[in-house]
């Protein structure tokens, strides 16, 4: 066992354990361990059902409109299952499908907000992966360059 001598005041000497038997390297191993653990759990978990969704971000020109895009939705799993595809938001299922490994469907969607695009079992209607459709409206308006320079008169 591997021992570090402190010296104290008194100049007495103690023996304090050093090396993997002490409590702060199974701390340290636990806090370093810990996030790549649920980081492996959390894939395998994505790994099982995976929710392809282009494109993923819609651009207005004017921040007033509604942006509106054709979706290309394709989902799969490892297993057959019952699932339904819908928007979290909305109570309105998109499409579901019965005993089917993969699974396409084409869906014009028109937002002005951000959507989170949601995978259901069909039968539970717990969510087993999502996808987030981003909504960025741009302003021409706001963006247009200047000219002449700030300090020109002319």
């Amino acid at each position: 066992m591997l021992s570090k001598v402190i010296r104290t005041a008194n100049r007495n000497t103690a023996r304090v354990p050093v090396g993997m038997h002490s409590p702060g390297f199974f701390f340290l191993l636990l806090m370093t361990v810990m996030p790549s653990l649920q980081w492996q759990v959390a894939a395998a978990a994505d790994s099982l059902y995976e929710l392809q969704v282009r494109p993923r971000v819609c651009v207005t020109l004017a921040s007033d409109s509604v942006c509106a895009m054709d979706l290309a939705v394709t989902w799969s799993a490892t297993q057959v299952v019952d699932v339904c595809l819908k928007l979290s938001d909305a109570d309105t299922t998109l499409g579901c499908w019965q005993q089917q490994r993969t699974g396409e469907l084409a869906v014009t969607l028109e937002r002005d907000s951000n959507a989170m695009l949601q995978l259901l079992d069909a039968s539970l209607e717990t969510v087993l992966n999502e996808a987030e459709i981003t909504v960025v409206s741009r302003d021409l308006k706001d963006s247009r360059r200047r000219r002449r320079h700030a300090w020109s008169i002319l």
